[in-house]
Order: C-alpha cells, then structure tokens, then sequence
C-alpha cells in the first residue's frame, strides 16, 4: 500500500504532484481538509469506488483505486481526485448523501484548482469534458451522485495557488490572506454561505500572476 500526503485549506486546494504519478497526473501530492487536518492519500486496490474519504478511528484520508475504470483518461482520474479533496474543503465528506448541487459544487472547486495551479493545460479541458460521459454501472464506481457535468458552466476563482519551492510574493500573501478570511465562514454553514463566500472573493480581485 502506497501512502502519499495531501493538502487542503479550508475551500483553498494546495497541488503538487508525487515523482511517480507525475507524468500521468492521477492525484495530488498534499490536500489539507477544511480544518487544517492533514488528509494523506492511500492507494486501496480494495476499494470499490475510484476515489472516497475513509474514516478510521478519527483518522480521515482520501483512498483510491488505481485499477477501477482503466478506460478513463489520466486528467479524468485527476478531476475526480480533486472532486474529493473539494467535498473535504467545503465540509461535505463525512456527512449525508451529497446533493448534485454539492457535487457540482465540488467539481467546479476542483477544475478551478487544476486550472490555476496549472495542473492541466488548456487543450485538457476538451479532452476532459469528453471523458466525462458515464453509464450508471460506472457511476456507481465514481465520488458523487450521477450527474451532467458541464464544464463549461464552472468559473476559475478562490483557489488559492501557493509556490511550492519559493516564497509568495507580497502581493500573493495579500491575496492569499484575502481568500482565506472569505473562506472562514465555510467552516461555520458550509454550502449555504458559498454565494456570500464568492462575493467576498471578488473583492479580493485578480490573483496575482507570482
């Protein structure tokens, strides 16, 4: 069983990418869930799911099975591992049976993480959407109710990108700073605060470019 660390902050995704999945880009390196809480990734050839968090005596950590579905392309793979890490950072994972408005939500909070620390390239986002047709015995394998997922409807914002070998410039720790006071009420009503939670990150402007 392969462990690898994950990041996650409160609805903020921080993405590396593990030396050995790289090249195929099918999970994150580090996810830290809403409360600060190191989640680590455990590969589960067991699992019946490709992707679910598991709660193990309070432990919680995000399991995956690299063998289910082989039809599915690498950044499909990645897009549902970043579909989990959301449902962690916007309180979603552990509760009831998540709603198609929750999972969209989480998809879009995962794509705009990809996008903005460029763990896909534009040309991705077509190949991706074309992927993302299932049947219902395949849904029954992925995180999330059966759904439509558009793409297209998602908008890239509050994704916090943090340099992973160098420090954040001044204008990026304001930012980052920004992002995360909107982010704190998350904590509190989840999904029911989200529309105050974007109208307070618009105020945050663009992100800066370094």
């Amino acid at each position: 069983m392969n462990i690898r660390p994950i990041c996650l902050v409160a609805a903020v995704l921080v993405l590396g990418m593990g030396s050995a999945l790289a090249e195929e880009k099918t999970i994150f390196e580090s996810c830290v869930d809403a409360k600060g809480h190191t989640l680590p990734a455990v590969e589960d050839s067991s699992l019946s799911t490709l992707v679910a968090t598991v709660d193990s005596n309070g432990q919680r950590s995000i399991h995956y099975n690299p063998s289910l579905l082989p039809r599915l392309k690498p950044i499909t793979r990645l897009f549902f591992f970043a579909h989990e890490c959301a449902r962690n950072a916007l309180g979603f994972a552990g509760k009831s049976a998540e709603s198609v408005a929750q999972a969209h939500q989480a998809d879009c909070l995962g794509l705009a993480t990809m996008q903005d620390n460029e763990r896909m390239e534009p040309q991705d986002l077509a190949e991706l959407q074309e992927d993302l047709n299932f049947s219902d015995a395949e849904w029954a394998k992925l995180p999330g109710p059966a759904r439509s997922i558009d793409l297209a409807a998602c908008h890239s914002s509050g994704v916090v990108k943090l340099p992973l070998a160098t420090k954040p410039s001044a204008s990026q720790s304001d930012w980052d700073h920004c992002i995360r006071r909107c982010a704190d009420p998350l904590l509190a009503c989840g999904n029911r605060c989200f529309d105050t939670y974007q109208k307070c990150i618009a105020g945050c402007g663009e992100r800066p470019k370094k």
